[in-house]
């Protein structure tokens, strides 16, 4: 008889990837869960107070009347109306500023706005804007002086001696003789508050006010004419004849020449002259 073969059972294979790994130190370790801390209603109250607070500061600040802007200090207006100067400042009020805030407010009130106004409307020095509280506004800064009134175009002006318009004026309230009244008959308009190209004719005609103002030569100046004539000044004698200078030559000798005429020559006669023309050198015209 054959001998009887004896069966094998196959082993499993064994699974790798079922195979649980844990590290014995850690096999008691549990995971901590962080929570977030509940706030009691205490906390949630303070917080809530402190919110009305702030909102309540805001709305204080920006939307209460305590600090709407009240009156208007002007301070260093001379021929300048303190007036108009306000008004400037009232017109800029009625304006908003950012999303909600009124420039009659204090606290939003544009002041480099303000300046900016004022500069396109005046020719001013140092302007200072200071805010006082509640509802105070100053307005501070300085004339620029002036040296001589201008007319032009049936408008008088004061301006200075680089031609600078400072501001207009009425002429019945000019009452103040110590500054030469200039009457500008070449034509042209002013743009920009500037009388450009007759810096050379108004600072000839400052020095020659002044020689005959300070000297008392018996005549009074009514007012100088600058027109197109080439290097020509026109000084108008009260009573008396026009007499014609030459920017370009030498003042002192023309005021000589002219001083010579008078004591030598004319004397009594001199108001009934038309003119006396000093342009040319040594010679003199008059009739």
């Amino acid at each position: 008889m054959l001998p009887m073969r004896k069966k094998f059972k196959a082993k499993k294979k064994f699974d790798y990837h079922k195979k649980n790994y844990s590290n014995p130190f850690f096999r008691h370790k549990k995971k901590i869960k962080i929570k977030s801390p509940s706030l009691t209603w205490r906390v949630k109250l303070i917080i809530f107070e402190i919110i009305i607070l702030i909102g309540g500061i805001i709305w204080f600040c920006c939307f209460s009347t305590y600090f709407a802007i009240s009156a208007i200090d002007v301070i260093g207006a001379e021929k300048i109306s303190i007036q108009d100067i306000k008004e400037l400042a009232r017109q800029q009020t009625k304006h908003r500023r950012f999303l909600f805030g009124s420039q009659k407010n204090l606290f939003f009130l544009n002041a480099n706005e303000l300046i900016k106004t004022l500069n396109e409307q005046y020719c001013l020095d140092n302007i200072v804007i200071k805010k006082k509280l509640p509802g105070i506004l100053i307005i501070k800064f300085k004339e620029k002086i002036y040296s001589v009134i201008w007319h032009q175009s049936d408008k008088y002006y004061y301006i200075d001696e680089a031609g600078n318009i400072i501001i207009e004026t009425n002429p019945l309230e000019i009452k103040q003789k110590n500054y030469p009244l200039i009457d500008y008959q070449g034509g042209g308009e002013i743009a920009d508050k500037k009388i450009d190209g007759q810096n050379d004719n108004i600072n000839f005609i400052i020095k020659l006010f002044n020689e005959f103002k300070k000297a008392k030569y018996g005549f009074k100046i009514e007012r100088f004419i600058i027109n197109n004539e080439l290097n020509t000044v026109k000084m108008i004698i009260n009573q008396g004849p026009e007499v014609y200078f030459n920017t370009r030559e030498d003042l002192e000798k023309q005021v000589t020449k002219l001083l010579v005429l008078i004591n030598e020559k004319l004397k009594d006669d001199f108001n009934e002259k038309t003119y006396i023309d000093l342009r040319y050198g040594d010679r003199v015209y008059y009739q």
